[in-house]
């Protein structure tokens, strides 16, 4: 899975950009806060995530890794995809989302479009564990979005990938070598 890209702003959409990178144009959605914020022709850094659907292979955009781990969060609740978890990221940065959340305030969730007391409630329920997780430091290690992408694009469910990284912890370093360790643990060897 593609897990970051590197490139010039060729052309601005609706909900996204086109990058280009190496003479590839990669469309890229993104929140618009971040749409209005890149200019053509710059030379932006995105951390992705790739979405595969039966119909569509779609990349997600995201200025920074903590941003991009919210996005992979709100995706574990059931409900919620991407176009939802991007809207929910549109609205406030990822520090008062969590701080919502961790609040058990539903009101910040609701201003999404499509997102009702009951959906907000939801993800706060499914996701406030997880928030004081992400603010205590878990044993997540740099680098690991892309591992998740790769074992999610096996079969995994992200929160199964995200309990074995934090049992392999900083035993394995580097992308391929945490991929490994990962499927001995899920293959029980």
């Amino acid at each position: 899975m593609i897990g970051l890209l590197q490139g010039k702003v060729f052309g601005k959409e609706k909900n996204g950009i086109i990058l280009l990178v190496g003479g590839v144009g990669y469309r890229v959605f993104v929140s618009p806060i971040l749409l209005a914020e890149v200019r053509l022709e710059a030379l932006i850094t995105l951390f992705t995530y790739t979405n595969v659907r039966d119909d569509a292979i779609e990349l997600y955009g995201f200025a920074d890794r903590d941003t991009l781990a919210l996005f992979q969060q709100l995706l574990t609740v059931s409900g919620v995809g991407p176009k939802t978890a991007l809207a929910v990221l549109s609205i406030a940065t990822a520090k008062d989302i969590r701080s919502a959340i961790g609040h058990e305030d539903p009101t910040l969730l609701m201003k999404v479009s499509g997102i009702g007391r009951k959906t907000a409630e939801r993800i706060i329920l499914e996701l406030k564990g997880k928030m004081e997780k992400s603010a205590e430091g878990d044993a997540l290690v740099s680098g690991d979005s892309e591992v998740i992408d790769a074992l999610v694009g096996l079969g995994y469910k992200v929160n199964d990938v995200r309990d074995v990284l934090k049992k392999i912890g900083t035993k394995a370093e580097g992308t391929n070598d945490r991929i490994k360790a990962a499927l001995k643990i899920f293959s029980g060897a």
